[in-house]
């Protein structure tokens, strides 16, 4: 659906996907069983309905039916039937979820059932404004930096008061924490995020990377 009943023209803002037909040979040769169709709530909490991977043709064509009003700041009960729209663009399988449940992850648009979309989305917020924008002639850049913390576990398997090390801004290390920091860039990778770069951060304990 590249255009919805609310006015938003989503292939000029997100370009073209790949096809249902190129997703279902996909969903074949890397033999995915589940699939986690996303969206987020007003918070920006991501919600998650699973289904299995030999019904998302019928997912593809007709949406997948959610009750709005059990997800805080959607709609009351007695408006409570929404469902999800998959953006085919997002279809990627996650890394760590590859084996005997092989799982991928689509992330949805949100409609009202006269095929509107749901003014809380936040996507669909998102990208009325992006359109905005777009009629004025702006575009939108955007260069998120994720900082976290990592922490050792005792041997009791509880995590440890005090961070993992004692390095600093851009400090070269070898110890666990520059091989966690590649393996999570190599996954974000194969999710097709492109990492800019990746350094410890200022605080012990602290590491950044950037998309």
């Amino acid at each position: 659906m590249a255009e919805s009943s609310s006015g938003i023209d989503r292939s000029a803002l997100l370009g073209t996907g790949p096809t249902p037909d190129e997703i279902y040979a996909l969903i074949e040769a890397e033999g995915v069983k589940f699939i986690n169709l996303q969206f987020t709530d007003v918070m920006g909490i991501v919600k998650s309905v699973t289904v299995p991977a030999k019904i998302f043709d019928h997912i593809v064509d007709g949406g997948q039916w959610i009750d709005g009003s059990s997800i805080a700041g959607f709609t009351r009960i007695a408006e409570s039937d929404m469902y999800l729209e998959v953006d085919l663009s997002t279809f990627t399988i996650i890394p760590w979820e590859r084996g005997e449940f092989t799982t991928a992850r689509v992330i949805c648009w949100v409609h009202t059932p006269n095929g509107d979309t749901f003014a809380g989305d936040p996507r669909g917020v998102l990208y009325k404004q992006l359109e905005k924008l777009a009629d004025l002639g702006y575009t939108y850049n955007v260069g998120p930096e994720l900082e976290f913390f990592l922490f050792e576990r005792d041997d009791a398997g509880d995590i440890k008061v005090l961070p993992h090390d004692r390095g600093g801004y851009f400090d070269l290390s070898t110890d666990l924490a520059s091989t966690v920091r590649k393996d999570m860039v190599l996954a974000l990778d194969e999710m097709g995020i492109e990492v800019e770069a990746s350094h410890h951060e200022v605080a012990i304990g602290q590491h950044e990377i950037d998309f």
